[in-house]
C-alpha cells in the first residue's frame, strides 16, 4: 500500500497529479490512496488501483489535537508549510489506524519511483518498524516504510513534545534517542561509505537485485540532477545543487540512465561501482522529465526509426551530400530525392531556375545519429504530394540538433531523458 497527502484546498498542483499517474501506471497491482481535502480540485487519470481519502473525514487521534494545539512551526510561510510538512504524519497514522491497514509506504508528492516500492517494506521494517533515511543533521519522510500505526506513535510523540522542530529534526532525534524502532535506508553508494569510512549504522548496504545494488533518493541526488523548486531560487538554475545533509559530494559520480523492459532507470557510479536508484526525489517538481516511462528506446527492432523504416516510394527525402556518401542507395528507395547545398554550418536549397516547395506536408523531422554523429535533414511526406512552382528565393535553414549522448554532459543528458549506454550506438532517434 503506498499513501501520499496534500493538505490545503483549492487545485492540486499539477506535480501531484503527475506522479499519481506514474505510480497508477507503473504499479498496477499495488493500492495507492491519495489524501486529501473534500474541498480540493484534482484532475486525476481514472486507474482502479486509485482511492482517495478525505481528510476531513478522518477521525482526528488524540495525538493530532494535541499536536494542533501546541505546533510552534510556522504557518505563515507558503500557506503553513513547515506546519502541515508534519501533520502529515498525524494524518497517515489517523488513517491507518481507522482502516486497520498495516505495511505502508509513504511517499512525499514529488517522488518518482522506477520499482515497485512496496516489496521493500516487510525488510526494513520487520526488525524495528519504521524506516527512513538520515542524514548528517536531519532525517527525511520522503519514503517512509511504516509496519502499522503503532510504530508510527513515537515520532507523533516526538513532534508534539518539540513542538518547535520540523519533523525532520524529529524523525533524526528519534533515530539517534531510540534507534531499536527505525531502520535507516541506504541512500549513499556503499563504494563510497568504505572508501570513506562513513558510519555504517546511518549507511546500511544497498538493497539487493538482481543486476545491481540499489540505494534510495531522500532528496539530495534529485536536487543535484534537477535543481531545487524554483519558488525558492526563481529564475536560478540550481542544477548540480549540493545539499549539506548529504554526505557525499555528488560532483565526484557518474550518472546514467539504463532502459530495461521499457522503463527508465536512473544509475549511480562511484569508485568504479554502479549503483540502481529505486527513485528519484523530484525538487523541481518537474516529474516528467524524470518518468520512467519517458525515454526513446524502441520496444522492438521494427519501431527504430532508421532510414529503412521511414523511405519508400512515395517519401520526399531532403538530405545532402554528406548523407547520401553513407547511404547511396537512398537514390534507389525514392522517385522524390531533394539535395540540399551545404555551405559551413548552413543548409540552402538550391538556386535553380524553380524550387519545389511543399505547399501541403505533415512535418519535417530533424534526426541525428549517436553512431555517425551527422548533420542532416529529412522531410517527410506521407500523403499525395502537391507541389507550387515558386521563383528562386535564397532560404537559408539553420540546422541546429539536440545534444547527443557522448558529445555533451552527461548529466545533461540524464535530465533531459538521453541514452548513454554503449548499446544505444548506431539506433537513430528522432526529435530528442
Amino acid at each position: 500500500m503506498i499513501v501520499l497527502v496534500h493538505i490545503g484546498e483549492g487545485e492540486v498542483p499539477t506535480y501531484i497529479s503527475e506522479t499519481i499517474a506514474i505510480l497508477t501506471k507503473l504499479i498496477e497491482d499495488r493500492d495507492i490512496t491519495f489524501i486529501r481535502s473534500k474541498n480540493a480540485s484534482a484532475d486525476f487519470p481514472t486507474a482502479k488501483n486509485l482511492c482517495t481519502a478525505f481528510y476531513e473525514e478522518i477521525p482526528p487521534s488524540t495525538y493530532t489535537i494535541e499536536f494542533e494545539n501546541k505546533s510552534k512551526l510556522n504557518r505563515e510561510f507558503r500557506s503553513g508549510f513547515w506546519h502541515i510538512a508534519t501533520k502529515r504524519l498525524f494524518l497517515v497514522h489517523d488513517w491507518m489506524k481507522s482502516q486497520g491497514v498495516d505495511n505502508v509506504c509513504h511517499l512525499e508528492n514529488d517522488i518518482v519511483l522506477y520499482e515497485d516500492i512496496t516489496r521493500y517494506i516487510e525488510e526494513f521494517t520487520r526488525p524495528r518498524g519504521l524506516a527512513y533515511s538520515i542524514g548528517a543533521s536531519y532525517a527525511y519522510a520522503s519514503i517512509l516504510f511504516i509496519r502499522d500505526y503503532f510504530s508510527l506513535e513515537p515520532v507523533l510523540a516526538q513532534c508534539i513534545s518539540n513542538p518547535e522542530k520540523n519533523e525532520m529534526e524529529n524523525l533524526q532525534s528519534i533515530f539517534l534517542k531510540r534507534p531499536q524502532i527505525c531502520s535507516p535506508l541506504p541512500t549513499i553508494p556503499h563504494s563510497y561509505v568504505k572508501a570513506r569510512k562513513l558510519d555504517p549504522e546511518k549507511n546500511p548496504r544497498p538493497v539487493k537485485s538482481t543486476e545491481v545494488e540499489r540505494i534510495f533518493d531522500p532528496a539530495g541526488i534529485g536536487q543535484y540532477v534537477g535543481g531545487t523548486d524554483n519558488r525558492n531560487d526563481t529564475g536560478i538554475d540550481t542544477t548540480f545543487f549540493q545539499i549539506d545533509n548529504y554526505e557525499m559530494p555528488l560532483s565526484e559520480a557518474r550518472f546514467f540512465w539504463d532502459v530495461k523492459n521499457n522503463l527508465k532507470q536512473p544509475k549511480i557510479e562511484w569508485g568504479g561501482v554502479k549503483y540502481g536508484l529505486v527513485n528519484f526525489h523530484v525538487h523541481s517538481k518537474q516529474i516528467k522529465r524524470f518518468s520512467p516511462f519517458n525515454h526513446f528506446v524502441p520496444k522492438s527492432e521494427e519501431e527504430v526509426i532508421s532510414i529503412s523504416n521511414l523511405v519508400n516510394r512515395n517519401t520526399l527525402i531532403i538530405t545532402t551530400q554528406t548523407l547520401l556518401k553513407l547511404y547511396p542507395d537512398l537514390h534507389n528507395r525514392t522517385s522524390h530525392l531533394y539535395i540540399l547545398r551545404q555551405q559551413g554550418d548552413h543548409l540552402y536549397f538550391p538556386h535553380d531556375e524553380h524550387y519545389k516547395f511543399i505547399d501541403d506536408y505533415y512535418e519535417i523531422c530533424t534526426f541525428s545519429s549517436f553512431y555517425h554523429s551527422i548533420k542532416s535533414i529529412f522531410g517527410i511526406l506521407q500523403k499525395p504530394h502537391h507541389f507550387t512552382i515558386l521563383p528562386t528565393i535564397p532560404l537559408e535553414l539553420d540546422l541546429t540538433l539536440p545534444p547527443e549522448s557522448g558529445s555533451h554532459n552527461e548529466m545533461h543528458n540524464l535530465v533531459y531523458g538521453r541514452i548513454s549506454d554503449e548499446k544505444d550506438k548506431g539506433a537513430v532517434y528522432a526529435g530528442i
